[in-house]
């Protein structure tokens, strides 16, 4: 289970760059109105269901995956300094 963990955070990182894109682009007044934004959110929550799944213990809150926005906000500020 923790591969299928490991691979679906793959698949976070690639849709939070198509994200960047998305709402760089300025075609978009709102986060969630991105359409990988969605993606994003499914793949966060198939995550963290995993996590409950396997982590049946009192520390899971901690091992969960961010909010897409926490996420995606570092994203854009990491992407922000390279630029500059």
């Amino acid at each position: 289970m923790e591969q299928t963990i490991e691979s679906l955070e793959e698949w976070v990182d690639l849709t939070i760059n198509l994200l960047y894109e998305e709402w760089i682009s300025g075609e978009y007044t709102r986060l969630s109105d991105c359409p990988a934004f969605e993606e994003c959110v499914v793949y966060r929550k198939t995550i963290n269901y995993l996590i409950e799944a396997i982590y049946m213990t009192e520390d899971v809150e901690e091992l969960k995956m961010e909010p897409i926005t926490k996420i995606f906000l570092k994203h854009y500020n990491e992407m922000s300094k390279s630029l500059n």
